[in-house]
């Protein structure tokens, strides 16, 4: 037979960010992470987590930056005083590296495990995580994202503690990862001073792709504290950024004219010229953080436990492979592996056959061989996946307003005294009884006084009277919800074997055939297209 072999592999590769949470390890239980590459034998990828995490310099009244983390073995802290970094040291790897060296400087994540690896681990198996750079978190793309640009990976200096990791490490345990690095801080060769032609102060700005700044907002009028903004990074797409061309002043007023997202009280959009950055300290390099962000995903691989099933061979009598059954998947298989042969040898002619070949053994007699078989043979086994997947979401809700406001004003009226006649018709009397009221005498009126008791009213001192003047006004507001979680329960199916066999000849052994058998090849069958759903 000519065997058709078709292979079909369906991928599906799912994200979750979650947070790291403190736990307490021992060091030299750790193990050196593989990196980049799936290291041979490592199996089957089952699953893919996200990990993050940020470091972050503020800068401080006393003349310095600090940023602070917190490990398993303590709260960690690198400080960088202002006479350190005149001289572009935010831009030496090997000043900072050595800040990081100096001060034990750690990054931990602990990322609990997906379903998938559980079970593996629960099955026995073999799990290998592999650490890459997540960049479609921080939605930027480029050759120089990669983890030795991240992380250190160069041999430490004698001396340092035993425990630091020259390269990233993990501990596996039955419920999570627990990966440790020692980062890298990654600078531009130009600084704030450069992009902000009045700012005085040399802030660094971080690499594309490796971090931001970031501002601390506040109310123009009244020095509320309203969250923290960013300038233009595809990583903050959602929100409106601050351009430093659209810094106005020394004191952090913004230009009027665009839309800011502030994060206090809650998330929304406001009016650029309502929002200033600090409040009394961006003039002195203050309400300005330095941000370095570390985004991670993780690869599990998972080995051993449970064998694939063997390629079918076509006997006349085959074994199908028995179906694979693993917790979290449906296994099935479908097969048709039995030819369901048959022959008749007869004598010739057909349909008017000289006698029964059966009965008699011929000598010089023809006879005919007619063969039926199956045209094709298949063997497939499929597996369906179940998963389910939370995301994070808000909404965001643009409101178009529409208002009026009284932008009257006040104005004095001044009584004075003498007689005020009515209109024809209103309080009017008929005098002379025609039926027409004729007669609008008037009143007196008189609204002085007599301030000094002479008997003259010297005083008329008059009544505000207010003169409205009503203006329309529009204005437009972003606001932003809480996160709501989102879950989605979906399901795949992946075909993990699959042969398709079509007859390239049929072999029939008989002693009435010369020979004791004839080979007779297959003729009028097409190679099938094949498809599967």
């Amino acid at each position: 037979m000519v065997k058709k072999t078709l292979t079909l592999l369906t991928l599906l590769v799912v994200i979750v960010i979650i947070p790291y949470l403190k736990q307490s390890t021992q060091a030299d239980s750790f193990k050196e992470l593989p990196t980049g590459t799936v290291p041979e034998g490592a199996g089957e990828h089952i699953a893919t987590v996200g990990g993050w995490n940020l470091i972050e310099f503020w800068h401080y009244s006393g003349a310095y930056w600090k940023a602070t983390t917190r490990t398993s073995t303590g709260l960690k802290e690198i400080i960088i005083s202002d006479s350190e970094t005149t001289e572009n040291n935010w831009t030496k790897s090997t000043f900072l590296m050595n800040k990081i060296y100096e001060n034990g400087f750690v990054l931990e994540y602990t990322i609990d495990h997906p379903e998938a690896v559980i079970d593996a681990i629960n099955d026995g198996k073999t799990v290998t995580p592999v650490i890459n750079i997540d960049s479609e978190t921080i939605r930027h793309s480029g050759s120089d994202l990669v983890l030795e640009n991240f992380f250190n990976f160069d041999p430490l200096p004698e001396g340092l503690p035993s425990e630091l990791p020259e390269k990233p490490q993990y501990i596996l345990s039955d419920d999570n990862i627990i990966i440790r690095a020692l980062p890298k801080l990654n600078c531009q060769n130009i600084s704030l001073k450069e992009k902000v032609i009045f700012y005085p102060h040399r802030i660094p700005l971080v690499r594309k792709g490796f971090g931001s700044l970031s501002y601390s907002l506040f109310n123009r009028e009244n020095a509320v504290n309203r969250g923290v903004g960013y300038p233009p990074d595809p990583f903050y797409y959602d929100r409106r950024t601050v351009d430093y061309d659209q810094i106005e002043n020394i004191d952090g007023m913004l230009k009027p004219g665009f839309l800011v997202t502030v994060t206090k009280p809650e998330t929304k959009d406001e009016p650029s010229d309502k929002i200033q950055i600090g409040y009394g300290t961006f003039a002195n390099a203050g309400a300005v953080s330095i941000r370095f962000w570390y985004p991670i995903r993780v690869d599990y691989y998972a080995s051993g436990g449970i064998k694939p099933p063997p390629s079918a061979t076509p006997t006349p009598t085959p074994t199908p492979p028995a179906p694979i059954i693993s917790d979290g998947t449906s296994n099935q298989t479908d097969s048709a592996m039995e030819p369901d042969a048959e022959c008749i040898i007869k004598a010739d002619e057909r349909g008017n056959e000289k006698f029964d070949v059966e009965k008699g053994i011929p000598v010089r007699e023809s006879l005919y061989v007619n063969a039926h078989a199956h045209e094709y043979l298949f063997d497939v086994s499929y597996t369906e996946h179940t998963h389910s997947e939370t995301e994070y979401i808000k909404v965001k809700k643009t409101w178009h307003l529409k208002w009026q406001e009284d932008h009257g004003h006040s104005e004095t009226e001044y009584c004075g005294s003498g007689i005020s006649y009515h209109t024809y018709g209103n309080y009017c009397t008929d005098s002379d009884s025609d039926g027409v009221k004729d007669s609008c005498p008037g009143h007196a009126y008189n609204g002085c006084r007599d301030t000094d008791g002479d008997g003259i009213n010297d005083s008329c001192p008059g009544h505000s009277v207010w003169n409205p003047k009503w203006v329309d006004k529009t204005d437009t507001v972003v606001t932003y919800s809480d996160l709501y979680e989102v879950t989605r329960n979906y399901s795949y199916w992946t075909i993990d074997h699959f042969e398709a066999f079509i007859p390239e000849s049929v072999t029939v052994s008989n002693n009435a055939l010369p020979g004791g058998s004839i080979k007779i090849a297959a003729s009028g069958i097409s190679v099938p297209n094949i498809s599967i759903s």
